[in-house]
């Protein structure tokens, strides 16, 4: 990729402004400036990759009003025939749709956007980590898919699997943590616990270089506190320290002020809510 740094990274594209996962929101983020748009998927009960974030549809569709005797409307319970029927939130008067990850590779590529797959396995059999390298090869364009897609998971054996199913060329991979708490270089709290990479008593080096062993070029957080409390107070040392281990850093905001002081850390992406915000900051301040 070769747009101005850091990267932003619109999450189930523009979704302060949008029905999320939507085409609607990944327009719109390409629309505001994003360079990558960053998407869920799920595996349907029929096997067909729908673009959900949670693993029910109950609190981004009508699921309740058009399927009610299918409650808790599972994704992996439902069949793409009941979830093609649901409404995904209406923009500017349009109803939208749960998209499948088919349908957002064609549009991400047909508006220049990088595209970020968040995995969302529902069982460890493998189904959907191979559901997806299917999609991906699906394009027959090796170079989109290595140098234009990243796979992201906060569980990293389903990033492993992913990148052994797709093979050679696979995109790089992301370990995501809703966030992490250390002291002295030491990891106090992490969320979720992963035995061996990331939990409690861990270095902050321990894990940088688990990353690197296992080939995971990117870790993602909500927040990142060094200093003993739940905060974001990484510093652009410590932004740098993991890039020099083979590591790089993105982090979330919405808010001005965060992203104004995320500009300054030399990240390579963001990921937000609201890409035209950040890209405003970003183009600002270049």
């Amino acid at each position: 990729m070769t747009q101005r740094r850091p990267y932003v990274v619109a999450h189930r594209g523009a979704s302060g402004d949008a029905p999320e996962n939507t085409a609607a929101a990944i327009a719109l983020a390409a629309g505001q400036g994003a360079d990558v748009c960053e998407v869920d998927a799920r595996l349907t009960a029929d096997g067909v990759l729908a673009v959900v974030h949670d693993d029910t549809l109950s609190r981004t569709t009508d699921c309740a009003r058009v399927l009610p005797d299918r409650a808790p409307w599972r994704v992996a319970d439902l069949t793409w025939n009941e979830i093609s029927r649901l409404t995904a939130g209406v923009h500017d008067g349009e109803p939208q749709r749960v998209p499948t990850l088919g349908e957002v590779v064609a549009q991400t590529r047909a508006l220049g956007l990088g595209l970020l797959v968040e995995l969302k396995p529902g069982s460890d059999d493998g189904a959907l980590e191979r559901a997806v390298a299917d999609c991906l090869r699906a394009p027959g364009d090796p170079a989109w898919l290595a140098e234009r897609v990243l796979l992201g998971c906060f569980d990293v054996i389903s990033l492993e699997r992913s990148r052994d199913a797709i093979g050679a060329g696979a995109p790089e991979l992301a370990f995501i943590l809703g966030g992490l708490v250390a002291r002295d270089g030491v990891i106090g709290h992490v969320e979720p616990v992963t035995p061996g990479l990331a939990e409690p008593g861990m270095t902050l080096t321990a894990l940088r270089d688990g990353l690197g062993a296992r080939g995971v070029a990117h870790l993602g957080m909500v927040l990142f506190g060094l200093h003993g409390k739940p905060a974001t107070d990484v510093d652009a040392a410590t932004v740098e320290w993991l890039r020099a281990g083979g590591v790089e850093l993105n982090l979330y905001a919405n808010e001005p002020a965060e992203m104004s002081a995320l500009l300054r850390l030399g990240l390579s992406s963001v990921l937000t809510d609201h890409p035209g915000r950040f890209v405003a900051l970003r183009d600002a301040a270049a």
